[in-house]
């Protein structure tokens, strides 16, 4: 299935609405500096706090008091930019095969 320009940028913006609507979130611990990942959940309606062993994955004593949700801003960022480095490699990969040469990708 050969994908072309105009099927690609509608796809990209709808890909980028649901990473903006629906960010990574990180479980972050402040008195150990435990991190987890807390999936994927809708921008106004983030995960909230659970047990420490459904969060992190092992059995404590230690309360949750301390824990917080955050945004995984780094996930996010690197997220943004693997699509904003796709578009313009589909847009040279275009050109150069109309062109009639695949030497410049």
């Amino acid at each position: 299935m050969a994908l072309d320009r105009k099927s690609i940028w509608p796809a990209s913006v709808i890909v980028f609405a649901l990473m903006i609507f629906f960010p990574p979130w990180l479980y972050k611990d402040g008195y150990t500096s435990n991190q987890a990942s807390a999936g994927y959940h809708f921008l106004f309606a983030p995960p909230g706090v659970k047990t420490y062993e459904e969060m992190f994955g092992f059995s404590t004593d230690l309360p949750t008091r301390f824990v917080r949700v955050r945004f995984n801003y780094v996930r996010l960022v690197v997220q943004i930019l693997t699509l904003g480095s796709f578009l313009p490699a589909h847009h040279w990969r275009e050109k150069a095969v109309v062109n009639g040469s695949l030497d410049a990708c």
